[in-house]
């Protein structure tokens, strides 16, 4: 596996990122002449790799965190690069190099703008102090100059542009489903005992509808609420004589007879 020249690029951006890839132990602290708070809150801080899709390729990033921060404002990050075109991490390890603490990453090229990795790879050596600096330098940066470098912004397009393709976006189709099916209750009882909200019995209809489905729906007990707190079907409470012929007349008692029936 050839060996590749470390480059570190400082690039700042301010959100949160996309993919953890894997964890690192804290950054050795170095002397600072910041107040003590600075100090404790590197103590805490975590730092760990990620590998973001940036432009048309995927980029590793290290970026660090303070615990006890739940807001994030202490997020940070910066793009570790490989010469050669090596941008994908693979796994890392803490080590010591000339004497000094260094992080060991094995890299590989990526295929295209896919995170999927080629048989090239480098082993890359980032020196903990550098990205120690690198990163106080980000987190400045962020805090002075609202996360913006010194380099222009670049308009790109996420996808290749060619005159023989033709890609075309679609929206995931829409289905429009009724919110209420009242045509299922076959009898006043089953319509009124469901409570749907969108629901009621049709009295001289004789089915279940919305209020508006039912002719005379604006006058008494033409249509029950099944939602409603006076719900009761049109039921014979009394018939007398109870039995008799059908030539002769009958007097009976229909509680909740709707008007002008």
């Amino acid at each position: 596996m050839p060996a590749a020249g470390p480059l570190l690029l400082l690039h700042t951006i301010c959100w949160w990122p996309l993919v953890l890839f894997l964890l690192l132990p804290p950054l050795p602290l170095f002397a600072r002449t910041n107040p003590p708070t600075f100090i404790s809150l590197h103590d805490s801080c975590l730092n760990h790799l990620d590998t973001l899709k940036t432009r048309a390729y995927h980029q590793t990033y290290i970026s660090r965190l303070c615990a006890g921060d739940p807001s994030f404002y202490s997020y940070v990050e910066v793009p570790l690069s490989c010469t050669g075109g090596y941008n994908l991490a693979q796994a890392v390890a803490m080590g010591t190099f000339l004497g000094k603490s260094t992080m060991f990453v094995a890299m590989a090229a990526g295929q295209a703008s896919t995170p999927a990795p080629t048989g090239r790879s480098a082993l890359c050596m980032y020196s903990m102090e550098k990205l120690d600096q690198a990163l106080e330098r980000a987190q400045f940066l962020c805090y002075t100059q609202e996360g913006k470098g010194d380099k222009e912004q670049e308009a790109y397009i996420a996808y290749e542009v060619s005159s023989k393709c033709l890609k075309l976006l679609q929206v995931p189709p829409v289905t429009r489903l009724p919110v209420a099916q009242c045509e299922r209750h076959s009898d006043c009882h089953s319509c009124l005992s469901v409570r749907d909200p969108y629901c009621g019995w049709c009295s001289l209809e004789g089915r279940c509808t919305w209020k508006l489905e039912c002719a005379r729906h604006s006058q008494p007990h033409h249509w029950l609420w099944s939602y409603g707190r006076d719900r009761q079907c049109v039921s014979i409470q009394s018939l007398d004589p109870a039995i008799q012929s059908r030539e002769e007349q009958t007097q009976f008692c229909v509680q909740e007879i709707p008007e002008g029936s």
